[in-house]
């Protein structure tokens, strides 16, 4: 009669056999301890890489939740920048003129406005998403969500600059150039014209920072968990 301790090392090896099959789908005994030894550490890793793929595919719940307000935040600041800037005008008359200053009169700060609605709009749809899918999704998705949350904050940001260049202009005055001050004339639309720059510009910010929850969703899908175990035998 073997010894127990026999006994409970046939009974390990027959276990090891069995995980060996199982992980290799053949009918042939393994040969060594070290291959058995090299099976079982491969389907271990294997459970930790299906675990740490289903991982990667869920955020974190305070990841989501300020993603959800930092959404719903550039879309207040973006629609409030392209409603101040859209119905901003005031009449003045100048000598024995009236004339009536509307954004259309000064071209960055249309195209602002039309930069400012446009990005309002599409993080209103990415907050709709958001509150019904509070994964990354797919590759498709998390690239899309990530090229679109870069070029908005890129443009917003590049159209408040000029907006901004632009009425400085009607500010301060160009001397060499004869530009006279239009702000010291038409005060009330260079405050709103201001307040909606402003908006924008922290619209710009917060897009900014989207910009970069777009970025970890979408590096956290090419996570070394969420690959083939490299381990080759």
């Amino acid at each position: 009669m073997p010894a127990p301790s026999a006994r409970g090392a046939r009974r390990a090896r027959r276990g090891r056999a069995c995980l060996y099959r199982e992980a290799t789908t053949e009918t042939t005994p393994p040969t060594s301890d070290r291959s058995i030894d090299r099976v079982v550490t491969l389907r271990s890793y294997r459970a930790e890489s299906e675990r740490g793929r289903a991982g990667t595919m869920e955020a974190a719940p305070g990841a989501v939740r300020a993603e959800r307000l930092l959404r719903g935040a550039c879309v207040v600041m973006a629609a409030t920048a392209a409603l101040l800037l859209g119905f901003n005008e005031e009449t003045k008359t100048v000598l024995f003129v009236r004339k009536t200053a509307v954004a259309r009169d000064v071209q960055a700060l249309w195209v602002l406005t039309v930069a400012a609605a446009a990005a309002a709009g599409y993080h209103f749809a990415q907050l709709i998403r958001c509150l019904y899918c509070s994964g990354a999704g797919t590759m498709a998705v998390a690239w899309t969500s990530f090229l679109l949350d870069k070029g908005c904050a890129y443009v917003v940001f590049a159209s408040t600059a000029a907006a901004l260049q632009a009425c400085m202009v009607g500010l301060t005055g160009v001397e060499a150039m004869q530009w006279s001050k239009l702000c010291n004339i038409y005060t009330r639309f260079c405050e709103q014209a201001a307040a909606g720059m402003l908006c924008s510009l922290l619209a710009a910010v917060g897009m900014a920072v989207l910009s970069a929850f777009s970025a970890r969703h979408l590096f956290r899908l090419y996570s070394p968990a969420g690959r083939r175990c490299p381990l080759q035998y």
